[in-house]
């Protein structure tokens, strides 16, 4: 399976090298769309030898996902792995991911973090809890971990489903269309790195809670009128 890595990233200059370094074994190309950094995370990027892609200013993590996304389309991939540019992902975890997408078939495999609820704040717990629930419900799965960024996306999926949004969102959206669209769906769960005992995000849990209920509303509103 040939496989591309696409990692956004903003103002990880001091762990992007890592991540790269880790996950080249496994791929082959890595994409870094750096969404307006305003530290040395482009030119870390490109002494690693990797390509990057670069906005002017941050527009979101959904942005710099379809940014890369546009730049790999046509570039002869079986699969997409999209994973953060902070650590928090352990690449060699990627192999679980691509077993599991040619055992069930899934167009977009999703890694389940394990651990995840003993390490995140009240807040963002709650806030990932409702998600999981009622993205659950919109799209008719039982899916543990539905904010998770480690994600292998086939190229049926690259190629079928258009993604709209800008945020951390992003992650909803994909599977609320892969699921109405008839793209199978998989969860497998991951071991990732909790930095000094507690996951670390740059997503602010209401306001990004919140994009998503919208994603969400939008979806079954979209639905209903069809």
């Amino acid at each position: 399976m040939r496989i591309a890595a696409l990692i956004p990233a903003y103002n990880e200059e001091k762990t992007i090298a890592a991540v790269l370094r880790e996950v080249r074994p496994f791929v082959a190309e890595i994409v870094v769309v750096d969404d307006g950094s305003t530290d040395g995370t482009a030119s870390a990027v490109r002494e690693s030898g990797a390509t990057v892609l670069r906005h002017e200013q941050n527009r979101g993590k959904g942005a710099a996902l379809r940014t890369g996304f546009d730049h790999l389309a046509g570039g002869g991939f079986d699969a997409v792995l999209t994973m953060d540019s902070d650590l928090q992902h352990k690449a060699d975890e990627a192999v679980h991911l691509v077993e599991a997408m040619r055992r069930t078939g899934a167009d977009l495999v999703i890694g389940e973090r394990t651990g995840l609820a003993r390490h995140t704040r009240f807040l963002r717990r709650f806030g990932n809890l409702c998600t999981n629930f009622w993205v659950g419900v919109v799209a008719g799965l039982d899916l543990p971990d539905t904010q998770s960024g480690f994600r292998l996306l086939s190229k049926r999926f690259c190629s079928e489903v258009r993604l709209d949004s800008d945020g951390y969102e992003i992650e909803t959206e994909m599977i609320l269309k892969a699921a109405r669209q008839g793209l199978r769906i998989a969860s497998v769960p991951i071991e990732v790195n909790y930095m000094d005992g507690a996951a670390t995000s740059k997503m602010r849990a209401l306001p990004a809670t919140a994009r998503v209920i919208k994603v969400l509303v939008h979806h079954l509103w979209s639905a209903g009128t069809k």
